[in-house]
């Protein structure tokens, strides 16, 4: 029974899939893949995002327009980030997610984001930015990445440290600019030319390693 004191603001939706799950009878309670197709979890992001801040916007086009070395370590922080932290870009992902399946297509990111009068070009360019794998979707982690703000992450070292040792191969503590290659797989010719040219700009004392100090200040 739920009391009106408690659960007037609760969906009917919602109170009939905790009911289920909550089925004394083995036979009538929901198992665990009829509870993912529950109509009430399945839809419960449909649809649901009525606004986009500013700052998230604006951090879509800076993300279009950050080099490659710069997007792969914001990649590895949104990786390493706790959900309690990112909350609200984890419910605008699935609000823009309208088929609930944890991909973002193009056509669901145009949707989202058209009616802020951002035109297609640059929709076309954050796609294929946000796209880190080049599979034709954006997956959580990616989006995460793109729509980070720095007070969300750059005071949390733990996070920071971690995504800075997921390129150090070797555990030496610094990185070089063959290693970073080769992590984010940019080892061709024409690749390796502009990873030198990026990692040049990044390692400031110019000692040929980049350090965690300079990883931070990259993203800083």
């Amino acid at each position: 029974v739920f009391q009106v004191s408690q659960w007037h603001s609760v969906s009917k939706g919602c109170k009939h899939f905790i009911k289920r799950c909550l089925e004394v009878d083995l036979s009538k309670r929901l198992t665990a893949i009829e509870g993912l197709e529950h109509p009430w979890l399945k839809h419960k992001w449909r649809g649901r995002v009525a606004h986009i801040r500013d700052e998230t916007i604006e951090r879509l086009v800076n993300f279009s327009h950050d080099h490659n070395l710069r997007r792969a370590a914001m990649l590895a922080v949104a990786f390493h980030m706790d959900a309690e932290e990112v909350k609200l870009l984890m419910d605008l992902f699935r609000g823009l997610d309208l088929n609930g399946d944890g991909l973002l297509t193009t056509d669901e990111f145009s949707t989202g984001v058209k009616s802020l009068g951002v035109d297609s070009e640059l929709l076309q360019e954050m796609m294929r930015c946000l796209d880190a794998d080049h599979s034709g979707v954006i997956d959580y982690t990616e989006f995460l990445a793109a729509t980070l703000e720095k007070p969300m992450f750059i005071e949390n070292h733990a996070v920071m440290l971690r995504a800075f040792r997921s390129f150090d191969q070797d555990d030496s503590g610094g990185l070089t600019a063959e290693e970073v290659a080769e992590t984010i797989d940019m080892e061709g010719p024409q690749q390796f030319q502009e990873m030198q040219r990026i990692f040049e700009e990044v390692d400031t004392n110019c000692d040929g390693v980049m350090d965690y100090g300079e990883f931070y200040a990259m993203l800083k």
